[in-house]
């Protein structure tokens, strides 16, 4: 899935690299359905839609909102609750769901701080979402529905959770752009082991609305949306400057 173009389109990529629209009038933070066989975004027009991956049906709008910013993370595995951050009016970005069925939205953890990229467990027994309560973006875990227990998961900086498929691995990046990785225990409750670093990216830092920059489902492959490199800095040297100030 990418997005181009002056309307922030959703596009769809096959094994190919042949390229479909998906959307049309806008759309961004697409989210797949676990079935593979839906797609969620945002409109332009901050509604949540929800389509058909055939393009057999019509676009369906399932949740509005009167908030500008207001963005899709995570789709539950069951389809029955979609996880966003949402810029509150009296408070900073707050992880809400909202109901797919009825559109009903309800606030999960709103605090003064910001709250972010909420991502469930496959097993939609764990929430794992960045925040900035620390001082700067780390990585934690609650458990879901939630009871108040948190762990921090990553310990240098951390931002955009992505959960593997199997719910035993979590990944993150680094302050530095790493993509870390943590191993995950739940028998018996749930135990995180210490971050370690897979390999450097060149995705750039943390910015509104703080989108996913890569992802991946087995921890083997992973997909991510790299920054080009730029050419280096140039440095002009003027020598005899000052034979310039006589003219």
């Amino acid at each position: 899935m990418v997005a181009r173009g002056r309307d922030n389109d959703v596009w769809l990529v096959d094994e190919r690299g042949s390229t479909s629209r998906f959307s049309f009038g806008g759309g961004q933070s697409p989210l797949w359905s676990t079935d593979g066989r839906h797609l969620l975004y945002r409109s332009n027009q901050g509604s949540l839609v929800r389509r058909i991956v055939s393009g057999a049906e019509k676009e369906q709008e399932i949740g509005t909102t009167a908030l500008a910013a207001d963005y899709p993370t995570d789709w539950s595995p069951d389809g029955r609750l979609v996880l966003l951050h949402t810029l509150g009016r009296a408070s900073n970005w707050d992880i809400t769901t909202l109901s797919v069925e009825d559109g009903t939205r309800m606030p999960l953890i709103q605090t003064p701080t910001n709250e972010i990229q909420a991502r469930l467990s496959p097993d939609e027994r764990w929430l794992a979402y960045s925040s900035d309560e620390s001082g700067r973006w780390e990585v934690y875990v609650q458990p879901f529905p939630l009871t108040g227990a948190k762990w921090q998961i990553s310990m240098d900086g951390g931002s955009q959770p992505v959960w593997r498929r199997d719910g035993q691995e979590l990944f993150f990046l680094g302050a530095d752009s790493q993509l870390m990785a943590v191993t995950i225990q739940t028998a018996g409750g749930f135990a995180a082991g210490a971050p370690h670093a897979l390999f450097q990216t060149r995705v750039r830092p943390s910015f509104e609305p703080f989108p996913f920059e890569y992802a991946t489902i087995d921890g083997q492959r992973f997909l991510i949306n790299s920054a080009e490199p730029g050419p280096g800095p140039t440095i002009t040297i003027v020598s005899n400057w000052t034979a310039g100030l006589a003219r």
